[in-house]
């Protein structure tokens, strides 16, 4: 049984609330699997038994988000949980290319803000922003 969710987006698309936290976490279109597959979160008593169907493509994360497990909603969102004995906690929807960039633009001191469908990137006092060019070096 899912003991926690991190966002209200998540655990509104579990319930089958079409608020505007979950419009805001993943497509509506996903919808029908995400509930899917959080149902499925939701019964299974050993973190093994989310290894069927193989395309769960259950995995163990690794970086800033090491502790966490993920199962595949589609090729870019995921569902994201820590795993206890009691069950998962702190399920998430979780875009995961953004995410990376996100946590990228975090560690470099940077504020992220979103409003609607259009996200801010602040960058932290005194830093300007650089573009460095890429070179490929001559053997």
């Amino acid at each position: 049984m899912i003991r926690s969710f991190l966002n209200v987006g998540t655990e509104d698309i579990f319930n089958r609330v079409g608020s505007k936290e979950a419009r805001f976490t993943c497509p509506k279109k996903i919808w029908s699997v995400a509930q899917r597959k959080l149902d499925q979160l939701n019964a299974v008593v050993s973190l093994n038994s989310l290894r069927v169907p193989p395309g769960n493509k259950l995995e163990a994360l690794k970086g800033n988000r090491q502790g966490q497990y993920s199962i595949r909603i589609n090729d870019q969102f995921r569902i994201c949980f820590t795993w206890t004995p009691d069950g998962p906690e702190r399920v998430e929807i979780s875009d995961y290319h953004l995410g990376s960039l996100i946590w990228a633009l975090l560690i470099l001191g940077c504020v992220i803000e979103r409003s609607r469908r259009t996200w801010f990137v602040s960058l932290p006092m005194g830093r300007q922003p650089t573009l460095e060019k890429c070179s490929k070096k001559s053997s």
